[in-house]
């Protein structure tokens, strides 16, 4: 039975088919742990570091790394085009592209939720032209797939933050149309760049 005040937080289990990713404070692993071990086999149990749905996941002291390069490089391909097909890039897609650049594009949607936000946007628009691609299309999507395998090792961090010690801010880098207001509100510090 877990009693919860503002500084606790609960273990918390996840699942996908084979993998499992345990959190929780060293005293709850150590005990849910125990509790799993007792009901099932594990092949091996990994602590700190280890990999979950395609993310090479490395818990530090103050800071979670997630990074997805060993799937990107073991799975993101660019789509073969024949020999002078980059020349006629209105034609359409042959069904062997199309099949290859599907696959590609739902594989780009995948690496943007999961650790590279910044392809989401080809992605997106690769998406649209799922139907009936051109040769124009695939020439894209190799482009977005080389340069998400050049940066395949890029992490995102998650830094250990103490929800006590946050502070808000909100700090606008665009232009502001409007005069910044007179009076100063209270809990909202606004910085104008």
């Amino acid at each position: 039975i877990y009693t919860l005040s503002l500084h606790d937080a609960l273990p918390i289990l996840l699942l996908d088919v084979d993998d499992f990713m345990l959190g929780a404070r060293p005293e709850d692993a150590r005990r849910v742990k125990a509790h799993l071990t007792s009901k099932c086999q594990f092949g091996t149990w990994v602590v700190r570091e280890g990999c979950f749905i395609g993310c090479h996941i490395r818990q530090l002291g103050d800071r979670v790394l997630i990074d997805q390069e060993k799937d990107i490089l073991g799975n993101i391909r660019a789509v073969d085009l024949a020999r002078g097909r980059r020349a006629h890039k209105s034609s359409r897609a042959t069904s062997a592209e199309t099949k290859a650049f599907t696959t590609l594009v739902y594989q780009l949607n995948w690496i943007a939720k999961e650790t590279m936000p910044e392809v989401s946007g080809a992605a997106s628009l690769l998406s649209s032209r799922l139907h009936l691609p051109t040769v124009e299309d695939v020439i894209e999507a190799n482009r977005a797939a080389n340069l998400v395998r050049s940066s395949g090792s890029q992490r995102i961090t998650i830094w250990k933050l103490s929800p006590m010690r946050c502070t808000s801010r909100l700090s606008a880098t665009a232009p502001v149309l409007a005069p910044p207001p007179r009076r100063r509100r209270r809990g909202l510090a606004i910085a104008r760049h």
